[in-house]
């Protein structure tokens, strides 16, 4: 159980670390690729959530309040990945219309141009 536990918060560590440096690549672009680290960003951290959420299920027996907060992260966590990989898909057509078309299409306000 021990072995679980020690896991579980290393894992949460490195979806910590990796949620960091998505955040702030994405910071540092602008566009699609923005977009795709911002999916990206929260995949990991909807995998986060749920990793707190269980590591607090197993460690700690509650009472119902946390069992209600143990639900609500896990909710965000569930969110998030939800967002995360419906957002990432959305990039990935974006890129592959924009691959297809000789226009390049300008996210912001949704007109078309020539490169």
């Amino acid at each position: 159980m021990k072995i679980l536990l020690l896991s579980l918060v290393i894992f949460i560590i490195i979806t910590a670390l990796r949620t960091f440096t998505l955040s702030m690549a994405s910071h540092r672009t602008e566009g699609l690729p923005q977009m795709k680290l911002r999916a990206k960003m929260n995949i990991w951290m909807g995998t986060m959530f749920l990793a707190i959420a269980l590591l607090q299920a197993l460690s700690l027996s509650g009472n119902w309040i946390r069992s209600i907060l143990l639900l609500i992260i896990a909710a965000l966590g569930l969110f998030n990945l939800f967002a995360g990989w419906s957002n990432l898909l959305r990039v990935r057509r974006l890129e592959e219309e924009q691959k297809q078309s000789p226009d390049t299409i300008d996210h912001e306000d949704g007109d078309k141009k020539k490169e």
